[in-house]
């Protein structure tokens, strides 16, 4: 009996070594995870002010357009920061559309009708996150977007299909 006991002795060290290993690789993808989470939450908290600072913006005059771009820019962009409110995010005019109905084609400022629009769309984005753990398992760095869409009108119908397609946000104007 003291001989199997004997040959067994450092078979808990090695399995202690293991099991802590494999805790500490669901620690760090756990950290990770929550971080991308994070600053997935930063960028639609911005994607939000973005849209709704925008449409507030249109009101059928030729500068409408313009003022929404900047607008949303400022308050979307320079007013929100990611990464544990450390970097600022940079919107730029292109991430900034414009639609006549919500579900309708959004283009740029240079191409959408001022007269027109009722509907803003403003996409976010955080390239090139640096993992810290993940790196491990060969994934170096994460492309993390968020977008959000927004409009002054009174009523617009939603159904559960819309909300699986795309985050909408609507602002009622009284």
């Amino acid at each position: 009996m003291k001989n199997i006991r004997k040959n067994q002795s450092g078979f808990v060290l090695i399995f202690l070594a293991l099991a802590i290993a494999v805790l500490m690789g669901f620690t760090g993808l756990a950290i990770d995870a929550s971080r991308h989470m994070l600053i997935h939450a930063e960028l639609q908290t911005a994607a939000d002010s973005c849209a709704l600072s925008a449409v507030n913006e249109l009101n059928g005059s030729p500068d409408s357009l313009s003022r929404a771009v900047l607008v949303g820019q400022y308050v979307g962009g320079t007013k929100n920061k990611k990464n544990f409110q450390n970097d600022v995010i940079d919107i730029q005019d292109s991430d900034i559309k414009f639609s006549q109905t919500l579900e309708g084609v959004y283009q740029d400022k240079n191409f959408a009708s001022y007269s027109t629009a009722a509907f803003v769309e403003c996409k976010v984005f955080a390239p090139n996150i640096i993992n810290i753990f993940l790196k491990f398992l060969g994934i170096e760095n994460s492309d993390l977007s968020a977008s959000a869409k927004a409009t002054d009108r009174k009523s617009t119908r939603l159904n559960s299909s819309h909300l699986g397609i795309s985050y909408a946000v609507f602002c009622l104007k009284k």
